[in-house]
């Protein structure tokens, strides 16, 4: 039984391309299940996904509560929250004890001082994961009803529902659209994967950005290559990012020149890939090949 391979695409900021190419390796691939990981910025599925065929519950935030009924007005639970979201209110029977919502990290050190067991954990619901048809394949995605302070465990939940889907219906990749960054969403999306492909530019910032990616996925120990999108902005930082790659042992994918027929088709909700006779989509389809090839060959 051939196994799957899961292919996280990231990169140390964004706009750099990681979308389009993560699109390119569905495409291509034919046999995929995509799963949107990007949950502060999503954009892929704003792209490709169509009816909804799966969905769920998304785990929101954990937010201390008091029951009023249970407190003893002792105090030691403001006493004890770093956040200040505890705090004195007014009530009927004179003063009582409240959480103020927006301030509450969840981290249950009321919980662990209050004597009177008068205070209790709940989760919130932030929203739906979503499995919808696409063009793609089928595309796992978040709708947040708020934005999320818990991204890395939306990120758990979309990569958990990706392998179900890939599993129920004998698919062979899984494609991760991955945040930009180092933070926990990008820690997330690409613990555990056969390969992690880090989209760089040359700009001023990209040699920079690139290299804090490249330093989290080696401190992972994540399996990685790069692909240099719109090589030809700047040929001279072109060939500082791909010194610094051959340096760091990091296999270079491919370089992909800019175009505007590939922008223009993005724009449109079309393919890259789709193009013909288009040097820079040719460019792409040989990426994706190479990539294809090295995280099958790892997994």
């Amino acid at each position: 039984m051939e196994r799957t391979t899961e292919i996280a695409i990231v990169s140390g900021k964004g706009g750099t391309g990681k979308t389009l190419f993560a699109s390119s390796i569905a495409r291509l691939a034919g046999n995929a299940v995509v799963a949107d990981c990007d949950v502060y910025a999503p954009s892929l599925y704003l792209l490709a996904a169509d009816v909804m065929i799966d969905w769920g519950p998304l785990a929101g935030d954990t937010i201390a509560v008091i029951d009023g009924e249970l407190c003893s007005r002792c105090g030691k639970c403001a006493g004890a929250c770093r956040f200040a979201a505890i705090r004195e209110r007014e009530s009927p029977g004179g003063w009582s004890y409240s959480v103020i919502r927006p301030s509450c990290e969840g981290c249950g050190a009321c919980l662990e001082v209050c004597p009177d067991q008068a205070i209790r954990l709940e989760e919130l619901r932030r929203g739906t994961w979503c499995v919808s048809n696409s063009p793609l394949g089928p595309l796992v995605h978040a709708m947040p009803e708020t934005a999320p302070r818990r991204g890395g465990e939306i990120v758990r939940t979309l990569r958990r529902e990706a392998r179900k889907t890939a599993a129920r219906l004998g698919l062979h990749h899984i494609v991760i659209d991955g945040p930009a960054g180092i933070g926990s969403t990008a820690i997330a999306s690409v613990i555990g994967v056969s390969l992690a492909v880090v989209i760089a530019e040359p700009t001023i910032s990209g040699l920079a950005d690139l290299r804090r990616a490249i330093d989290l996925l080696g401190r992972l120990n994540i399996r990685m290559a790069a692909v240099i999108n719109k090589s030809d902005l700047n040929s001279q930082i072109a060939s500082g990012i791909t010194g610094y790659l051959n340096g760091m042992g990091v296999e270079i994918l491919g370089s992909i020149a800019h175009s505007d027929q590939v922008s223009r088709a993005d724009t449109l909700g079309e393919f890259a890939v789709d193009l013909q006779g288009v040097p820079a989509a040719e460019e792409i389809k040989a990426a994706v090949g190479r990539t294809i090839a090295l995280a099958g060959a790892v997994t």
